[in-house]
């Protein structure tokens, strides 16, 4: 009795100088500052406690990036980075209380070293050594939150709460994106569709990526619905089941809304074929698959020769067939209905002239734009950063070799997705599927831009985690069937 009564006085004691030195910073410093200390310290007693919250808050926070870039011009480290860090770290102080040192790595992310392992290699000699670190970098974030995903999910069960934590980041970038287009009543001239409407772009400043971003992740949430519809467990409670489905529901909805808005071109087609990528694998008959296609295909074609599209959107899907012309942009008049076009394509003349002046390793990974003035056509003096069109752009910087790897790792993913998805069941069945998607629309929507921006590599790395996880259950129970 005593011992709890101490107990109970230290732990009082304890709070009372918590909120003592809260009371103190807050008093001292300013009030922004102070709130940043203590939700800063928060984040990271928590992460201690439980890593994956840190993972959670670098995918939902890691979006902010571009936003913060424009706001405030002179920060060099970001919020993702800051958190991703803190993942790591709690990650490590997590395994070495736990003496458990043991790192499995799947064949995904081998097979993404290997391409790493070139990517270095082509910085021999490069133009700008910081460039090309600052994108090794990214790249090794990447296959670092893989790797502790799979070994962290697959031992605590908790792969689920990536697809959480992936999902919320994708819900609110939408109801912003879907703000941003019909209800602000502002934004960029660039941006502009009509008087009141604006093209969505979240944080992410621009309205493709922000459209890729949406286009990777609806996958996800019509994989977890479609789970959910399918597979009810007996022990769960009515309400809290219609819950779920209702507000995986909604997240869906809102994810296509706002990819929808975005009205950008790249992420249409890649969502378009990741649906009918979908389609045909939703069944484990391949018959059944090809009827969908056929029967939906059909359908939308009825559709819009009936004139059930809007004009607007009609003309919209007319011009994604520009993107299939290959021409020569230095004979070609420019307006402002092709000017977007012919822009990417200057700039796959520009890689392309990169890859026939250093074909093997290329002109160094992360260098396309400090090289671009030299390879550059006429009248198109902004590098845009990337050859928009992350093949060429991978085949630029790391050569044939950089981008023999690169695919063969990307393939190995969507084979790898596809026989996990002929063996699941229930849940995993329904995420493998969302994660087929999620693959296909990268892999599309990557020729005509670059999705590898704003942090949209920590949400690929926690999904390339997670099928890694899924992957090991399918395996695992297959041996004891």
């Amino acid at each position: 009795m005593k011992a709890s009564i101490l107990y109970t006085h230290k732990n009082l004691i304890g709070l009372l100088l918590a909120g003592s030195l809260i009371a103190i910073v807050l008093g001292i410093v300013p009030a922004v500052l102070g709130l940043s200390i203590i939700v800063s310290v928060i984040a990271i007693v928590i992460s201690l406690i439980e890593p994956m919250i840190a993972l959670g808050l670098a995918i939902i926070i890691g979006p902010l990036r571009a936003l913060v870039a424009v706001v405030w011009t002179d920060v060099s480290l970001y919020p993702g980075q800051i958190l991703f860090a803190l993942f790591v770290f709690s990650w490590l102080v997590h395994i070495v209380f736990n003496r458990n040192m043991s790192i499995r790595f799947p064949v995904t992310t081998k097979l993404m070293a290997i391409y790493l392992c070139i990517a270095l290699l082509s910085l021999w000699d490069v133009t700008n050594i910081y460039q090309g670190l600052t994108e090794l970098i990214k790249w090794l974030q990447l296959l670092m939150v893989a790797v502790i995903v799979f070994n962290y999910c697959v031992k605590q069960g908790k792969e689920k709460w990536v697809i959480g934590f992936v999902l919320t980041s994708g819900c609110l970038q939408a109801l912003i994106g879907i703000w941003q287009f019909a209800i602000r009543d502002t934004g960029p001239m660039s941006f502009e569709l009509a008087s009141g409407f604006f093209r969505a772009y979240g944080t992410f400043e621009q309205p493709n990526p922000f459209g890729g971003f949406m286009g990777i992740l609806w996958p996800i949430a019509l994989g977890v619905l479609w789970a959910l519809l399918q597979n009810r467990e007996p022990q769960q409670i009515k309400y809290s089941y219609i819950t779920m489905v209702v507000i995986t529901l909604i997240v869906t909805v809102l994810l296509v809304c706002a990819l929808i808005a975005s009205y950008s071109r790249g992420a249409w087609i890649g969502s378009i074929v990741a649906f009918l990528v979908m389609l045909f694998f939703l069944s484990s008959r391949p018959f059944i698959g090809v009827s969908l296609v056929t029967v939906t295909i059909a359908i939308s074609t009825i559709l819009v020769y009936l004139g059930f599209v809007p004009d607007h959107f009609e003309n919209r899907i007319n011009t994604i067939l520009e993107y299939t012309i290959v021409q020569d942009v230095r004979r070609v008049s420019i307006d402002e209905t092709n000017f977007s076009v012919i822009e990417r394509a200057a700039h796959w003349q520009a890689a392309s002239k990169m890859i026939e002046a250093h074909p093997w390793l290329g002109v160094g990974m992360g260098n396309y734009q400090v090289v671009y003035p030299t390879y550059r056509l006429a009248n198109w003096e902004n590098p845009l950063g990337h050859a928009h069109n992350v093949y060429l752009n991978v085949a630029a910087e790391t050569g044939v070799i950089g981008l023999g790897s690169y695919i063969l790792f990307w393939g190995y993913v969507f084979l790898q997705t596809i026989s996990v998805l002929r063996r699941s069941t229930n849940w995993n069945r329904g995420i493998t599927l969302g994660l087929l998607g999620a693959w296909t629309h990268l892999g599309v929507h990557n020729f005509v831009d670059n999705l590898f921006v704003n942090n949209i590599h920590l949400c690929l790395g926690g999904l390339l985690g997670v099928l890694s996880v899924v992957s090991t259950r399918v395996r695992n129970k297959s041996l004891f069937v």
